[in-house]
């Protein structure tokens, strides 16, 4: 663990003098130094794999490496040229995480009333499911943010009918709808089997078909462990789950989102294998990272969304909150199937706050910023 923080420190450090550099109008020395920092960000979730760090040290970890991130990316948007731009990926003044209460609309004492209204309106009425999840969702502590939730539904005319539903779309939309998107349709009929939690339209102007998922649920920490609930593979169980929901093969756009129940965000990493691959590097430090092709049962394995059945999934998205003690964060990873029918297909533009990966020819790139830990670090190769 001293390593580590002995590398978190140098990222800083650096961050610190790309800052100065840059203020001081030395924008070729800024942009050495951020490449310098690139590569301790890169090595850093390597060498922390190494350590035997408890699962609130990973997080304490994650935590800095966004804040770096975050700070970063400020920078890019005053200017800055990134350490590896790309012609195809205009620079933006977006990051990867955006506060709470940035998409609030009314003040928390009208959030908590609304909340407790609704809470008094299904008392006797209304899903059970929606009960228990409201139930939960304030003795967790979540009562102001559900009541923001459940204000956007009201003001988009959806909230009768999440009250009859479910509650895990809720924060999607609330996010989304605050993030460029607009509402199109809640719960909508779909033929056959299929089925859709909601229709947004993505700031690109096309329908996005939407399935929530909201799986696992919050463990304890004892000993340095984490017991009895956080368990990523509940979470990649029903995102193939949701997979088979969606119509096949695409009438339209289509998305998965993944809003775990749990104290500590999953790691981007597990997304990223599942659905991408094991990637390997070809060297430290310079020598890059490819995703190469399955060979025959070893190791390195291509992931879901280079499987046929998966082509009708335009994209798969990791939601959560990170609630702190002065402020919280929602904090969004976006993995784009390279492999999906062109219908189905989702624009990287189309997420304007979020971490999204997606491929350019040959090579991933992320946009807004790479997610801590990432097993598939900006730049990875597609390699045949």
């Amino acid at each position: 663990m001293e390593f580590v923080k002995r590398i978190l420190a140098d990222a800083e450090h650096t961050l610190r003098a790309i800052q100065a550099e840059f203020l001081g109008e030395r924008k070729g020395r800024a942009e050495e130094l951020s490449r310098n920092m690139e590569n301790i960000l890169r090595v850093l979730p390597l060498v922390a794999e190494n350590e035997s760090l408890s699962p609130q040290q990973d997080f304490e970890i994650d935590e800095v490496i966004a804040r770096i991130q975050s700070a970063r990316h400020g920078l890019l948007a005053e200017g800055m040229k990134p350490a590896e731009a790309h012609a195809d990926l205009p620079l933006k003044k977006f990051s990867a995480f955006i506060g709470a209460d940035e998409l609030h609309d009314i003040e928390a004492e009208e959030a908590n009333a609304l909340f407790d209204r609704c809470c008094a309106d299904l008392a006797s009425r209304g899903s059970e499911r929606v009960r228990f999840q409201l139930r939960s969702l304030f003795r967790s502590g979540w009562r102001e943010e559900a009541g923001h939730w459940l204000h956007t539904a009201q003001g988009h005319g959806y909230l009768s009918k999440l009250l009859q539903s479910d509650l895990a779309p809720a924060m999607v939309a609330h996010y989304c709808l605050h993030t460029a998107w607009d509402f199109v349709s809640w719960e909508p009929l779909c033929a056959g089997s299929a089925d859709v939690d909601l229709v947004l339209r993505a700031p690109t102007g096309s329908a996005v078909s939407i399935i929530v998922k909201g799986p696992d649920q919050p463990g304890y920490l004892r000993s340095g462990a984490i017991e009895e609930g956080e368990y990523d593979q509940r979470v990649l169980r029903k995102i193939d789950n949701a997979r088979r929901q969606l119509a096949r093969p695409a009438q339209q756009r289509s998305m998965i989102v993944v809003c775990p129940q749990r104290n500590w965000p999953m790691r981007a990493d597990r997304l990223a294998t599942f659905l991408c691959g094991t990637t390997r590097g070809t060297g430290f430090l310079g020598g890059g990272t490819i995703l190469p092709r399955s060979q025959g049962g070893t190791f390195f394995q291509r992931g879901s969304f280079f499987k046929p059945e998966w082509s009708h999934i335009g994209a798969v998205t990791h939601l959560y909150l990170i609630r702190g003690a002065e402020q919280s964060l929602y904090g969004c990873v976006v993995l784009q199937n390279p492999m999906a029918e062109s219908r189905a297909a989702v624009d990287p533009r189309d997420f304007p706050v979020g971490s999204v990966c997606h491929l350019v020819g040959d090579t991933f790139h992320w946009t807004n910023g790479e997610p801590p830990c990432s097993s598939l670090p900006e730049g990875t190769k597609l390699v045949d």
